[in-house]
């Protein structure tokens, strides 16, 4: 099945400048221990699910792109809990960067 375009699935103009005022007050990145700066941004609640809520900050979090890369493909696999994450989606791993305070 083809994807459809970036527009149709909610990403539009609208969309582009609420993304840059985002980034503008979101400067570095959500990961918890991340510093980088933040260059992505991540609906909590995605589009295809509650499409109501694409234009809401409230919903929204701002990554860097290696943060982003494993937080799209975790919720995309529909991986929560195992492989080194507690029941809340964190890791275990004493030395993993999202794990420190």
């Amino acid at each position: 099945m083809t994807r459809p375009p970036s527009s149709r699935r909610g990403y539009d103009r609208v969309w582009s400048g609420l993304r840059r005022k985002y980034l503008a007050a979101h400067p570095i990145c959500a990961a918890p221990g991340c510093t980088r700066p933040s260059v992505q941004v991540d609906h909590v609640q995605p589009i295809r699910l509650r499409p109501e809520l694409r234009l809401r900050w409230d919903n929204l979090r701002a990554y860097c792109a290696s943060c982003h890369s494993r937080r799209t493909a975790q919720d995309q696999s529909g991986w929560k809990t195992g492989h080194g994450a507690d029941a809340e989606g964190s890791p275990i791993e004493p030395g993993h960067p999202w794990g420190k305070p």
